[in-house]
C-alpha cells in the first residue's frame, strides 16, 4: 500500500491562494503519513462512519463513549449526547444494542469490504488484547467495543490507556508500529489558530522532530504562532523503541527508551509514555518531573518491577507534565495484566485506614472501603495532618516491591474531598390546600457545589439506576460489568449526614448461571416493595430478579427469566425484535405476600409484568402493550415503572413525561395538552418540563397526595440543570391537570454532566404523624442528597399574592427587579423564595416583598 508524503499534498495545494493565512510546507525525507489526509482519530472515526453507511446503504451516526460520556457525530460535528438529541439522523453507536444481519457489521466492513483501507484496526484490536491475555478472535460485538475503545477509551477499555481523546493523535506510540502511517497536518497558518504538527512514520527509525532548514540546525519547531510560509523539515534517526517494547526485552538486554519523566526519589525515578511506564535507576540524574527524556540503561526485572538499570541520560528537553489516569483502587488491585504499573494514577474518595509502624516513621495506608494499598515512604503524611477517615483523592506513581502493590509520590499530590455541601437556595414557606410546607436541605453532594466527584456513590459509569432509604440508611446498587472489578456490594450512606459508610456485599450466587459465570450487568437497580422489601435486578435478556437482604447481602431468586433467554422472548412474545433489554424495576405489595413486579422493554410500547402471589410467582410473564404512541414513537431508554394501587402505573421514558396507565394499557393522564396539564411550569423560570431523565414517585401523607418527578434534565432547558420538582395532588383523584406545584430542587440544579444511565430518581419517607417527609435525590454523575419537607395546618402568614399593597416604587432593569425600599426577598408566584437568583430572572410574575409591603412584578 502506497504512503501518501505530506510534502505531496503541500505541492498539489501550492496554487491554493490563503486568504488571510500562510502555507505550511512539509518535507518528510522519507517518512509517511497517510493515503486519506486524516489528521487526528475522529477523521479515522468518521472516514469509518461514512464508509459503513455508503457500504450498507443507512444512515447512522455513530456514538463513541468515553469515561460515561456519549459523543455522536451528527454531519462531521462530534457532540455530547444531549445536544445530539432532536437531530434528523438516527443515532446509534459501537456501543449501543444495534440490530444487524451477517454482512451489515463492522466485521465485515474492516476485514473484506474495505480492508485495504482498515485491516490494521483490526491488527491493532487483536494485538492490543493478546497483551492482556484474551482471545485474538473479535466477534461484532467485541468489534464495537474495541472499535470504541480505540477511539475514545473509557474505564472498560484498559487496553487503550492512550487514547484519551479522539480529537488529538494521542496513542499514536502506541498503535504507529502495526499501522505503519502516520497523520497528515494542517496546510496552512491562520491568525489565532493552534496548529497540531503531524508525527510522521519511518519504519525502523523514530521521528525526532521538525525543523526550519534541512540541516536540522537549532531549536525544533514545536509550534506555529506567526502567520507567515514556512517550509518544515523531519528528522529522522536512530529507533528508540517505547516502553512497552523495552518491558517485553529479555533481562539484561542493553537498550535506549524515551519518555516523560513522572515522578523522582532519589536516584529512581519514573517515566512513561504512550505504551506504558517503567521505573529507571541511575545516579545524579537532576532531572525534573515533566522533562522528556531519552535514556540509555539495562533492562532488568526488580522486585518484581520492570526496571531500566544505570539509566544514563541521553538527551532531554522540555516536555509536558504526565496527566495521571483516574483509576479505581479496586480497578488497580484486580488488574492481572499489570496495565498501570509504574504509571501515573489518579485515586478519587479513598480514605486513610492505617498507619503501619515502619521503623523511623509509620507507613500510610488508604482504602476504598475493600482494598487497601500502602503509600510508600511519604513520611511527611502523617497521623496529625490526616488523621484516620480523611477522605482524600491522591495522585501517586503505582509501583510494586516483590508482589506488594504501592504507591509513590508526595503530599502535594494529596488533596482534601470537598465537604458535605448544603443547597444555598432558601425554599420559602408554601400555604396551600390547608396546610403549611416548608422544605429544608439537610445535606447535598453535587456536581454544582463542586464536592461530587470525590463522593459519588458509584465509579463514572457505573452508576446506579436507584437510590432507597431503609432504617437511616441509604442503599444504592452498583452496577457491575459481566466480571466486576470488585465484589458486587450495596453502597451504603447515612441518610441524616451524607456520609458513606461500609457497603453489603452481595451473596455469590446471585445473577449467575450454572457454571457461576456472571450474567450481564448485574444489580442494575434497587427497589422497595411496600413492606420494605427490597429486590433488585440485572442489565440483561438473561434477566433476573432477587430479593436481597440489605443487612446481609443475602440473595433469593425471585423472577428468572434467564434460562433460555433468547427463545422465551421470541416464541411468546415474535413481535419483538431482538436486542430487547429490561432497564428499571417497580414493585407495589409485598413480595412474602402479594405483589406486583414491573419492567419496561427499551426503546417500545410494552411493558413486562410478574405477578406474586403467597410470596410465590406464578411462572408467567406478562406483556401488555400500552396506547396513546403515534407510528413510529417509543417510550425511548431506562423507562421508569411504578406500579400503584389497582394495578394502575406510571410509565416515565426517555422521551416522555409521566404518564399514568390503567391496568388495560390506557392512558388515565398524562401532561398533554389532552389531558390539560401542560400549563404546568417548572419553577419561575416560565418553561416546560424537560423529558430526558426519568424518575417518579408518588407518596400519601394523612390522605393527602404527592408526586415527585424528574425536572429539568442535564441540559437546563431554561432552568438549572438536574432538579427535581414535588407537587401536591389536589384530591385523591390525582389529576395531573389539578396539581400544585410546591417546590423545583435543587433550584440551582445538582449539574450538567452527562447523564447516560438516565437516572434523575427519588424517595419519600413519611414520619408516623405526618408532620414531615425525609426526601432523597439522587442524578447519576451529578449528584445526591437529603431533604425534609415538613407539614403543618395553615395558620396563614403567606404572601397573597392577589391582594398586594403597594406603598413603594419597584421597577426592573436587565431581568434585576430593583425598588426605592429596602428588598427582603422575592418570590414566584407559587411562593418559592428565588431572591438569590436576582439579575438572572427570567420572564415571568414575581412578588416582591419589602419592608414597605409587597408587589406584583412582571419581568419580560
Amino acid at each position: 500500500m502506497k504512503k501518501f508524503t505530506l510534502l505531496v499534498a503541500a505541492l498539489a495545494i501550492s496554487l491554493v491562494t490563503f486568504a488571510d493565512g500562510a502555507k505550511i510546507t512539509y518535507v518528510l525525507n522519507g517518512g509517511v503519513t497517510n493515503d486519506y489526509g486524516w489528521k487526528n482519530k475522529a477523521e479515522i472515526a468518521l472516514d469509518l462512519q461514512k464508509d459503513y453507511n455508503e457500504a450498507y446503504n443507512v444512515t447512522k451516526a455513530w456514538a463513541l463513549d468515553s469515561m460515561g460520556v456519549v459523543y455522536y457525530n451528527i454531519g462531521g460535528v462530534w457532540m455530547t449526547e444531549e445536544a445530539a438529541q432532536g437531530q434528523e439522523s438516527t443515532v446509534t453507536g459501537f456501543l449501543q444494542a444495534v440490530t444487524y444481519n451477517t454482512t451489515d457489521n463492522l466485521k465485515n466492513l474492516v476485514e473484506t469490504t474495505k480492508a485495504d483501507k482498515y485491516s490494521w484496526l483490526k491488527d491493532v484490536i487483536v494485538a492490543n488484547r493478546v497483551a492482556q491475555g484474551l482471545s485474538a478472535d473479535v466477534s461484532e460485538a467485541l468489534y464495537r467495543k474495541e472499535l470504541s475503545g480505540f477511539f475514545l477509551a473509557s474505564p472498560a477499555h484498559t487496553s487503550w490507556p492512550a487514547s484519551s481523546s479522539f480529537q488529538t493523535t494521542a496513542g499514536y506510540a502506541a498503535f504507529a508500529p502495526i499501522w505503519k502511517h502516520g497523520f497528515c497536518g494542517s496546510d496552512s497558518i491562520f491568525e489565532g489558530v493552534p496548529v497540531v504538527l503531524p508525527i510522521p512514520y519511518m519504519e525502523g527509525e523514530s521521528f525526532l522532530g521538525w525543523y526550519d532548514n534541512a540541516e536540522f540546525n537549532g531549536e525544533k519547531v514545536t509550534t506555529l504562532t506567526e502567520v507567515k510560509d514556512i517550509t518544515l523539515y523531519a528528522k529522522f534517526g536512530e529507533y528508540i523503541p517505547t516502553i512497552a517494547e523495552v518491558i517485553a526485552l529479555a533481562d539484561s538486554t542493553e537498550t535506549k527508551v524515551q519518555g516523560t519523566v513522572s515522578y523522582v526519589a532519589g536516584a529512581n525515578f519514573w517515566i512513561q509514555d504512550a505504551t506504558g511506564g517503567i521505573l529507571c535507576y541511575g545516579k545524579d540524574n537532576g532531572l525534573t518531573e515533566g522533562e522528556l527524556v531519552i535514556l540509555s540503561g539495562e533492562k532488568v526485572i526488580y522486585k518484581g518491577s520492570p526496571e531500566l538499570n544505570n539509566a544514563t541520560v541521553v538527551s532531554k528537553e522540555k516536555g509536558t507534565d504526565v496527566t495521571p489516569q483516574t483509576v479505581l483502587l479496586s480497578a488497580i488491585v484486580a488488574d492481572t495484566t499489570n496495565s498501570y504499573l509504574n504509571e501515573m494514577v489518579y485515586l478519587q474518595g479513598v480514605t486513610f485506614s492505617k498507619y503501619e509502624d515502619n521503623g523511623n516513621y509509620k507507613t500510610p495506608y488508604v482504602t476504598d472501603g475493600i482494598n487497601e494499598i500502602a503509600l510508600y515512604n511519604w513520611k511527611d503524611v502523617t497521623e496529625d495532618k490526616y488523621p484516620l477517615g480523611t477522605k482524600v483523592s491522591v495522585k501517586a506513581v503505582l509501583s510494586v516491591f516483590n508482589t506488594t502493590l504501592q504507591l509513590r509520590g508526595k503530599a502535594e499530590w494529596i488533596v482534601e474531598t470537598a465537604a458535605v455541601g448544603k443547597d444555598t437556595v432558601d425554599y420559602s414557606e408554601m400555604n396551600v390546600g390547608g396546610f403549611k410546607y416548608d422544605l429544608t436541605n439537610n445535606w447535598l453532594y453535587s456536581y454544582s457545589l463542586g464536592n461530587w466527584d470525590e463522593n459519588k456513590p458509584n465509579a463514572l459509569a457505573e452508576g446506579s439506576r436507584s437510590v432507597v432509604e431503609k432504617d437511616g440508611i441509604l442503599y444504592f446498587s452498583y452496577r457491575n460489568a459481566n466480571t466486576p472489578t470488585e465484589k458486587p456490594k450495596l453502597v451504603r450512606v447515612n441518610a441524616k449526614t451524607g456520609k458513606m459508610l461500609d457497603p453489603i456485599f452481595f451473596s455469590e450466587n446471585m445473577f449467575k448461571d450454572a457454571n457461576g459465570s456472571w450474567y450481564e450487568g448485574p444489580f442494575t437497580d434497587l427497589k422497595l416493595d411496600n413492606e420494605g422489601n427490597a429486590i433488585t435486578s440485572n442489565f440483561s435478556q438473561k434477566f433476573q430478579i432477587w430479593s436481597v437482604d440489605l443487612t446481609t447481602g443475602q440473595g433469593t431468586i425471585l423472577i428468572d427469566c434467564a434460562t433460555d433467554s433468547s427463545k422465551w422472548m421470541s416464541q411468546q412474545y415474535p413481535e419483538i425484535e431482538l436486542g430487547w433489554v429490561f432497564d428499571r424495576i417497580g414493585v407495589y405489595g409485598d413480595i412474602n405476600g402479594d405483589a406486583t413486579i414491573m419492567t419496561a422493554l427499551r426503546n417500545s410500547i410494552y411493558v413486562f409484568y410478574w405477578t406474586i402471589e403467597d410470596g410465590e410467582w406464578d411462572g408467567v410473564t406478562n406483556m401488555l402493550a400500552l396506547e396513546g404512541f403515534a407510528e413510529g414513537e417509543n417510550f425511548g431508554t431506562t423507562t421508569v415503572p411504578c406500579p400503584i394501587e389497582g394495578d394502575y402505573f406510571y410509565i416515565d421514558g426517555y422521551n416522555t413525561y409521566p404518564i399514568l396507565y390503567t391496568p388495560d394499557g390506557v392512558v388515565a393522564d398524562a401532561f398533554t395538552e389532552e389531558h390539560e396539564a401542560n400549563h404546568l411550569l417548572i419553577g419561575s423560570k416560565g418553561v416546560a418540563r424537560s423529558n430526558g431523565h426519568n424518575g417518579v414517585t408518588e407518596f400519601e401523607v394523612n390522605g393527602e397526595y404527592y408526586l415527585i418527578i424528574a425536572g429539568d434534565n442535564t441540559v437546563g432547558n431554561g432552568t438549572a440543570p438536574s432538579t427535581f420538582v414535588l407537587y401536591k395532588f389536589a384530591d385523591e383523584y390525582r389529576e395531573f391537570k389539578d396539581m400544585t406545584q410546591l417546590y423545583e430542587f435543587p433550584m440551582k440544579g445538582m449539574g450538567g454532566n452527562s447523564n447516560p444511565q438516565r437516572t434523575a430518581t427519588s424517595f419519600a419517607r413519611p414520619n408516623e404523624d405526618g408532620t414531615a417527609v425525609e426526601i432523597y435525590v439522587f442524578t447519576a454523575e451529578n449528584g445526591y442528597g437529603a431533604y425534609t419537607l415538613s407539614i403543618a395546618e395553615d395558620n396563614g402568614g403567606s404572601v397573597d399574592v392577589e391582594n398586594v399593597v403597594v406603598n413603594f416604587n419597584v421597577w426592573v432593569e436587565n431581568n434585576t427587579i430593583a425598588a426605592d425600599a429596602q428588598i427582603e426577598g422575592i418570590f414566584t408566584v407559587t411562593g418559592q423564595n428565588v431572591t438569590a437568583l436576582n439579575g438572572n430572572l427570567t420572564a415571568g410574575a414575581y412578588i416582591v416583598r419589602t419592608a414597605e409591603g409587597v408587589a406584583k412584578v412582571m419581568v419580560k
